[in-house]
């Protein structure tokens, strides 16, 4: 497993049938039993001990590539090894814009002629931008995302326009000791009534209309995913059950780990696994997962826009992210479920809880049309309750 920050160079000689051991920072080489297949970007390769460059569809040396990505340890963790990984492999140079995922889409959709290269965001990004046509379907590019056909079917999403590369749960994060928790709930029922104080996720963040909408599957007895929940009784729940407990509504990692830090709070609804990976490991914090009636997964995604200039470019680039060794670092550092079947879950992912690619799949997903259609609306009944 890689665990540095630099480029994660291949010697065509270590798997491959050709021998010579020559070191190529333009992409990965897949070797075959008597032949090398290299298509879609420029690349080097060392036969009978020279070294040529063999041309593909395009050459992206010296591209510039724009591109936007989430927040938090998301960030870092393409900040610290898949950017320079991809500049140096490639020879590109890549402006990283941090957003989270609602300002990705809002900037994607309003300038659709104009929009970053890639973006690395949130399930429901995928399916908002897939909705009106502006990501580019990666099935069609298996030449140089080569590792996408190593991704689990389940996980790529909308035909083909996003591929998860990192998976997580959205669960509720409970402080156990005497003035809060003597046992773990296992229903989300039972969080929401018995907590005396709440943090609570903001709503411009997925977890916010996917809280809204446990409320509505609690207070009717109906299934999360379907796509006639009676959000008007999720409201009314919200309002009896949360509204008086809730003591902050957080923005941003910062104060969300200050919170947690203080200890002055029984439960955040929900927590992002990613968030510091070894607190969870701590006696006094536990992750309530898979609570009745469902888990609500979490997963974070690569895409190409489909207006693009540098699309070929931008299709090496999110490779990166797939590739086996990258998602094990990126497991070791943020706690999390891989997504390339060819990687393994890091011991701290799986002492946490940490969603395998196996468990995400009976997770289950609120219905995206349902949340699209309506979140403006829901947004503003939201923010006359809880003022946020």
């Amino acid at each position: 497993m890689n665990t540095g920050m630099g480029m994660r160079s291949r010697n065509i000689g270590e798997e491959g049938t050709h021998g010579t051991e020559t070191t190529c920072n333009r992409r990965r080489l897949l070797t075959g039993v008597g032949a090398l297949s290299v298509s879609g970007v420029a690349g080097c390769v060392s036969t009978n001990g020279e070294e040529e460059t063999i041309e593909g569809s395009g050459d992206i040396g010296g591209e510039t590539l724009n591109v936007m990505i989430n927040a938090g340890r998301f960030a870092e963790m393409f900040e610290r090894s898949v950017i320079p990984n991809a500049e140096e492999k490639y020879d590109l140079t890549i402006n990283a814009d941090i957003a989270f995922t609602g300002e990705q889409t809002s900037e994607i959709t309003a300038n659709p002629d104009n929009p970053p290269d890639a973006v690395m965001l949130g399930r429901d990004g995928i399916y908002e931008l897939a909705q009106q046509d502006l990501l580019e379907p990666l099935d069609e590019h298996t030449d140089t995302v080569t590792h996408y056909e190593d991704v689990h079917d389940h996980l790529k999403w909308d035909d083909d326009h996003g591929v998860a590369w990192s998976l997580g749960e959205a669960s509720p994060l409970v402080v156990r000791g005497d003035e809060h928790w003597d046992h773990t709930p296992d229903t989300w029922d039972e969080v929401f009534r018995e907590s005396e104080t709440i943090s609570l996720v903001p709503f411009d963040w997925a977890e916010g209309p996917q809280v809204l909408m446990m409320a509505a599957a609690i207070a009717t007895d109906d299934d999360f995913s379907s796509a006639d929940l009676d959000i008007d009784a999720g409201f009314e729940y919200l309002e009896e059950h949360v509204e008086p407990k809730v003591t902050n509504i957080w923005q941003n990692e910062q104060q969300l780990l200050q919170l947690v830090g203080n200890e002055a709070t029984d439960s955040f609804v929900p927590w992002i696994d990613y968030i510091d990976p070894e607190l969870l490991r701590e006696e006094n914090y536990e992750m309530v997962r898979r609570p009745d009636p469902t888990g609500i997964p979490y997963a974070q995604c690569v895409a190409v826009t489909s207006n693009s200039d540098n699309k070929e470019a931008a299709l090496a680039y999110i490779n990166e992210a797939l590739d086996p060794d990258l998602q094990e670092e990126a497991s070791e550092y943020m706690g999390q479920g891989v997504t390339n079947a060819n990687a393994e879950m890091a011991e701290v992912a799986e002492d946490i809880g940490a969603p395998s690619a196996e468990e995400f799949e009976e997770l289950e997903y609120q219905d995206f049309e349902m949340m699209w259609e309506n979140r403006s609306e829901w947004a503003e009944r939201w923010s006359a309750l809880f003022g946020g």
